[in-house]
């Protein structure tokens, strides 16, 4: 329980420090049909993730929907190892404003706060974490999901 603490309270602390203007922008997928989060980038710099080439940015999910009971949304994300950021993009529609959103382990453990998008619109931003999620993330994004809590519903969808 006091790791959980710990860990959401770092997060928060370097989200407010580490987001900034230069941050890695997602851009939205050119089809919704890919689900896989473990698509590879064109470019050579986006798919060395060791900190040693040019970039150490991983590729990740890219236009997964978000399902759930009530409403729809997308979401795409990005880990850049180099500043151990989860880089996002969320975008909701028809769940009214959303309240929370969150990245989970596959046992439901919340592992990384994220900021919820406005109602019916969409959040691009980056959340701190620590190297070590961000390894775990990338060796098995199947073991973790991302959801988005709003008032009539919950949307989720599995990063790998």
């Amino acid at each position: 329980m006091a790791r959980r603490f710990f860990v959401l309270l770092v997060s928060l602390a370097l989200l407010a420090v580490a987001c900034t203007d230069d941050d890695p922008a997602i851009e939205p997928a050119a089809s919704s049909s890919s689900s896989s989060s473990t698509s590879s980038s064109t470019t050579d710099d986006a798919t060395d993730t060791t900190g040693e080439g040019p970039s150490s940015t991983a590729p990740g999910g890219s236009g997964t929907p978000l399902e759930g009971p009530a409403g729809s949304g997308e979401m795409d994300y990005r880990l850049v190892t180099e500043r151990s950021e989860f880089c996002y993009r969320i975008s909701v529609t028809g769940m009214g404003t959303p309240t929370e959103a969150h990245v989970h382990r596959s046992d439901a453990e919340v592992v990384l706060a994220l900021q919820p998008p406005e109602a019916d619109d969409s959040v691009d931003t980056c959340a701190a974490t620590d190297a070590l999620l961000i390894e775990e993330i990338n060796a098995m994004p199947r073991n973790f999901y991302m959801d988005v809590h709003g008032p009539q519903g919950t949307l989720r969808a599995t990063l790998g």
